[in-house]
């Protein structure tokens, strides 16, 4: 088992990749929604959204992440999970986390 994996397994949490950070704010940014709302989507802070976009926020819950991905794409969990997945990968990150 990757430490990767283990670590998921512990805190049930993804790190923010750049590729994740810069899917949730082209996908905002394409959709015209600001961040204050998509943090409202996973109940945080108005300034929640634009601390993941730009770093300050290290990881996300599974949960908030698939949250913030369905709000976003209008899909359904296993859609959500695939397009992280697929995030995930690009970026030779984690690759069983999802499945």
């Amino acid at each position: 088992m990757s430490v990767e994996v283990y670590i998921f397994m512990i805190t049930n949490k993804i790190g923010l990749t750049r590729s994740l950070r810069l899917l949730i704010k082209n996908k905002r940014n394409e959709k015209k929604i600001t961040g204050a709302e998509l943090s409202n989507v996973i109940n945080q802070k108005a300034s929640y959204i634009s601390a993941v976009e730009n770093g300050r926020i290290k990881s996300l819950t599974l949960n908030n992440l698939k949250n913030i991905v369905i709000f976003l794409y209008e899909c359904d969990d296993i859609q959500a999970k695939s397009i992280i997945k697929e995030s995930l990968q690009n970026t030779n990150n984690i690759n069983s986390v999802l499945k």
